[in-house]
This record gives C-alpha cells, structure tokens and sequence, in this order.
C-alpha cells in the first residue's frame, strides 16, 4: 500500500511524503527496482541531485546482482522471460536517468552550462521550462551597513565569471500554451494571484523546501516559529 501511495504522491508533486513511502525496506526485488526509480525521481525533482545519483547507483547494482544470479541460476522460471524483458527496460531507463542527473549534479557544483543549447532549447517552447539545476557560485547573502541583506562575493572573482544561474521556484505564464496550468488569460493581478497560490502549493506538498524559501525574506516580519500544526506544514504568508 505504501508503494501504491509513494506513486500517487509522486504524481501530485508530494515529492517528501513520496521519499518517505519509498524508504520502506520491505519490498521484493521488483518492485525494489520501481520504487527506486520513483525515489530517484522524487530527489530529482527537489534538485536533490547527488541524493538521486546515489539511488541510481544502488540500482545499478542491484540490475548486477540480479544478472549474476540469473547466470548462475539452473532452475526454470515460467516469468523469467518477462522478468528479463522487464529488468532490461528498467535497466535502460535507469541508465538514461543516471546520465541526466549526473549533467544535473555538474550543472549544480561547477556552473558549467551550455548557455547556447539552452537557448535553442528554450526558443522551441512556449513556455521555457528547461530541464537544467540551479547553480550557486562564490557569493552569500551578508547584511550591508545602510543597506540591509544582500549578494556579495565570498572571494576574488574573474571578469565573466559565472557567480549565480537559479531556476525560478514557480512560475505562471499568460499565454496559450500546451502545458497545463501556464497557458492562461489573466490580468497582472490576477497573475500575482496565481503565482502565490502555486507558490503555496509547491511549499504545502513539500515542507522541505519551507526554510531556504522563507529565508528570502528581509523584512521586520518574523514568521510563526511552527513549522508543523496537526502534522500539517504552516505556510506563514
């Protein structure tokens, strides 16, 4: 059951209460191989990207245990015909995914981008959500006398240099598009509307992302210090 409900969660973009269903140790070696592909997903999309490759790692090596054992093997299977097709797929799966979140987990500690791919990628969409991570180079937030918070380098950089390429944390779009929820016809508040409730969501279904989101504020408000009431994520606004 617990399996059944990690997918849906992963499908809703609960991507947390996804990993947590996952973790359970008590799965057969089939659905081992599902579940890990899942979890490798969830960590993928919170940009938790050498979390992910460690998964994928761990199922690689299960793919060779299960080949070992399979060549050693006398005993006749009725399903080792289908079992083969269907671990060759997964493996296959499997090593494509690995591949892109290894092109993830770069992109994330070097900042090495290939701005030219990424434009064309973006000029055949309507709308530009590209499949790229968030780089944070030589900078951190310090509070500035007479100016409060801000970015600063954290040692000597290089005319050029690459110090910061972030994805955005939402998005909405007012255009006819073919991606569900960013094709829409609304006013610029209406916009600002939607924006929070997507914003709202995302920090709902995934309290992991509560606190680097919250700590973009500057201002005098301080938040409730709960971050849980009934089990229930807070969402100070």
């Amino acid at each position: 059951m617990r399996r059944e409900r990690g997918l849906a969660f992963l499908k809703t973009g609960q991507f947390d209460a996804a990993i947590i269903d996952f973790d359970c140790p008590k799965y057969s070696l089939t659905k081992q191989r599902i579940i890990l592909l899942a979890k490798a997903q969830a960590l993928y999309d919170l940009q938790r990207f050498q979390e992910c490759c460690d998964v994928l790692d761990a199922l690689h090596n299960i793919f060779s245990k299960n080949q070992r054992s399979q060549e050693h093997s006398i005993r006749v299977d009725t399903h080792l015909h289908w079992e083969k097709q269907n671990t060759k797929e997964h493996e296959k799966v499997a090593q494509e995914f690995l591949r892109r979140a290894k092109l993830r987990l770069e992109e994330q500690n070097t900042g090495r981008y290939n701005f030219e791919k990424m434009y064309n990628e973006a000029m055949e969409m309507k709308v530009p959500i590209l499949d790229h991570a968030t780089f944070i180079g030589p900078v951190e937030v310090k509070q500035i006398p007479c100016h409060g918070r801000g970015h600063v380098t954290s040692r000597n950089v290089e005319a050029g240099e690459l110090l910061l390429c972030e994805k955005a944390f939402a998005y909405c779009c007012n255009a006819s598009a073919t991606d569900g929820q960013a094709g829409m016809n609304l006013g610029a508040g209406d916009l600002k509307s939607y924006l929070t409730r997507v914003i709202i969501h995302k920090l709902s279904n995934n309290p992991s992302l509560i606190p680097k989101f919250t700590a973009l504020w500057s201002g005098d408000y301080k938040s409730v210090p709960a971050e849980l009431a009934d089990g229930v994520p807070v969402i100070d606004t």
